[in-house]
């Protein structure tokens, strides 16, 4: 029990730890350890988020539940070796390792040749440089080796199956780090909740971002401030409620202007439409349709819609579309798009 409650506390400052630099990463735009947001969708993200702080807790309960238990069977198995040991099992034990020992010994001196050999004599520059050398005895080498490999991959196997046990067991309670490999770690939710939660804590805590609307807020109380000096009002006099209401004052004259200048705007064209093809709606149609390669007609009496050069078909083809527009007076029903 207390190693572990000792392991999980390591494991929960490491998970602190392990936030704060993946936030850092996130913001600097490195989805190495994160993946990035287009491979899931904003709603996928927003739940895992919502999920993350319940799994957090419930994933820590379970891990220390499963380590507790892979510690006691580990000291069980201590306990009952000691007790063969006191109780004249001697003989039989040290038979069990003189009849296993030389596989052990042959398979760490074959291992340890073939990384010293790679490193001093196959490798130029010690291992430095991807270039061969002594390429006859690196060939002749494999093919001896082929036979020895054999029987060093049945053992690592077995260390593959260990590994993968003690390392799920110390990650099961981390949901930054997934227990799957890096293709299938959206099939962990543990993992997947862990990206949401990252995820919509960058985009909405992002310092830029933060750092960028105190700016702006910084830069309306200056105008605010200006327009209440210009009215001649002590600005220091004036407290939050009347900066509110002096703020929604000037929003609403803003507001009645831009509508002003949008229906004179409107006015106009309707009597002059030619001057459609001025706008800067109607030049960026325009030269999107040259990059199409179409033929755009205009005169005064065909003044075709911009809006039209968008519009395709299923097959990608434009197509011909008739409207009625106001052009001199009269109305000319072939547009071509």
């Amino acid at each position: 029990m207390f190693l572990t409650t000792c392991l999980n506390l390591l494991v929960i400052l490491h998970m602190m730890s392990s936030y704060r630099t993946n936030l850092r990463a996130l913001h600097k735009g490195d989805y190495t350890h994160i993946p990035s947001r287009t491979r899931r969708t904003n709603p996928d993200l927003l739940v895992g988020s919502i999920r993350y702080a319940g799994y957090q807790v419930a994933y820590i309960a379970w891990g220390f539940i499963i380590q507790f238990t892979i510690i006691f069977l580990i000291g069980f198995s201590l306990t009952c070796i000691v007790i063969f040991l006191d109780s004249g099992f001697n003989d039989w034990i040290i038979s069990v390792i003189k009849s296993i020992w030389p596989i052990l010994l042959s398979a760490i001196v074959i291992s340890i040749l073939q990384t010293q050999l790679a490193r001093f004599a196959f490798l130029q520059g010690r291992g430095k440089e991807l270039a061969f050398e002594n390429r006859r005895l690196l060939f002749s080498f494999t093919y001896f080796m082929y036979f020895y490999n054999i029987f060093l991959g049945l053992i690592s196997c077995l260390l593959r199956i260990i590994k993968a046990i003690v390392i799920g067991a110390l990650l099961l309670s981390r949901l930054d780090n997934s227990t799957l490999p890096e293709r299938f770690q959206f099939f962990d939710p543990g993992f997947a909740a862990y990206v949401g939660f990252m995820h919509i804590e960058n985009s909405h805590n992002h310092p830029v971002v933060l750092v960028l609307v105190r700016i702006l807020m910084a830069s309306r109380r200056t105008k605010l401030k200006s327009l209440v000096v210009s009215a001649g009002v002590n600005f220091c006099a004036v407290n939050d409620t009347q900066l509110q209401n002096r703020l929604a004052d000037v929003d609403g004259a803003r507001r009645r202007k831009a509508a002003r200048f949008n229906w004179h705007v409107t006015y106009t064209l309707i009597h002059n439409p030619e001057l459609r093809l001025y706008r800067k709606g109607y030049l960026q149609a325009l030269k999107k349709a040259q990059e199409e390669g179409l033929s755009v007609p205009a005169s005064d009496s065909l003044l075709p819609d911009p809006a039209f050069f968008l519009k395709k078909e299923q097959g990608g083809k434009y197509r011909e579309k008739e409207t009625e527009l106001p052009v001199k007076g009269h109305y000319d029903n072939s547009v071509y798009v």
